[in-house]
């Protein structure tokens, strides 16, 4: 059962607070990139890297679901997006192909 917190806290903190995770997950990406060779070197090993990468995906997922809730939106409309999203990325890369 999700914790229903975020309602005392409203849409505003809650895109805040969002948009703080999504700040940290840009961060974990690139710190985990440079564990793969790319951009700086980093002291910080692969495995810690994948695990905060995997920490900060959570929060933002979590913050998704409060605001998704918040603001009443259907998870069905985001699927209709995504989705008209992958047959446009799918016909793209057969377009590619030649």
């Amino acid at each position: 059962m999700r914790r229903l917190f975020y309602k005392f806290y409203g849409v505003r903190a809650n895109i805040d607070q969002l948009q703080e995770e999504c700040g940290e997950l840009i961060a974990a990406c690139n710190k985990y990139k440079r564990t793969l060779g790319f951009g700086y070197l980093t002291s910080c090993s692969k495995k810690k890297a994948f695990e905060n990468l995997i920490e900060e995906m959570a929060d933002v997922e979590n913050c998704l679901i409060a605001i998704k809730d918040l603001l009443e939106i259907d998870q069905e409309q985001i699927d209709k997006i995504i989705e008209a999203k992958d047959e446009r990325i799918e016909k793209r890369i057969e377009e590619s192909k030649g």
